[in-house]
């Protein structure tokens, strides 16, 4: 994949990154230890942890992304999953966050796999947005807010969006390129929302994400 814009190699590691920790965390046989995280421009995907704990080889369909996440989050609550700039954010407060907002996307949109936009700037709400869309069963389809309104435009009706998920920051901009389609706020979500997980079930064919890397 030939990979253009920085930004969008920022929310593919931040992707790579979650599989590579979460998935070795116990739920891959021979490694026992992971390095110190991946960092890029002050970013980091933080080292926690430091023991396998389980066993691969059990049969059927292999463990989703989210199953593999959520099995982490449960036994590693307290400790640092992402730092990004100055702000830190926990397992248990990622899962926790991630889990509201995906309630509040199957509520606005239902549980078939179609995509979902997120439009943010590189922050932790980054994280929580993709794993919230990735819970409800969506494809999570990442927006550059830096670029033209007419490009980001192109890139939700193209990839039929259902719902833009983003942040207090970017809800006006949000709304504009909705079209009638539904916006999620992560920071003003209803207080009724279970922090538990959604329990979408996942197929391995399912679509995971939509990235667009090249100039339209």
């Amino acid at each position: 994949m030939c990979i253009r814009d920085s930004h969008y190699l920022i929310y593919i590691l931040v992707f790579v990154g979650i599989h590579y920790y979460v998935i070795h965390m116990g739920l891959t046989c021979g490694l026992m230890r992971v390095g110190n995280g991946l960092n890029l421009r002050g970013r980091k995907v933080a080292d926690a942890c430091t023991h396998c704990e389980g066993q691969s080889g059990e049969t059927g369909d292999p463990p989703s992304l989210v199953g593999l996440f959520e099995e982490s989050a449960s036994r590693h609550r307290d400790k640092t999953a992402f730092i990004v700039y100055d702000r830190r954010i926990t397992y248990g407060e990622l899962e926790s966050r991630a889990n509201r907002a995906a309630h509040m996307i199957l509520t606005l949109t239902g549980t078939a796999n179609r995509p979902a936009a997120s439009l943010m700037e590189e922050s932790v709400n980054t994280a929580i947005a993709m794993l919230a869309i990735l819970k409800a069963g969506k494809a999570y389809v990442p927006l550059n807010a830096a670029y033209p309104e007419s490009r980001l435009a192109h890139m939700v009706e193209e990839s039929g969006a259902e719902v833009i998920v983003t942040d207090a920051a970017h809800t006006g901009k949000a709304e504009e390129l909705a079209g009638g389609r539904d916006v999620v706020d992560i920071d003003s979500l209803p207080e009724n929302l279970p922090c538990t997980p959604p329990g979408v079930a996942f197929k391995p064919d399912d679509l995971a994400c939509i990235l667009y890397t090249l100039s339209l």
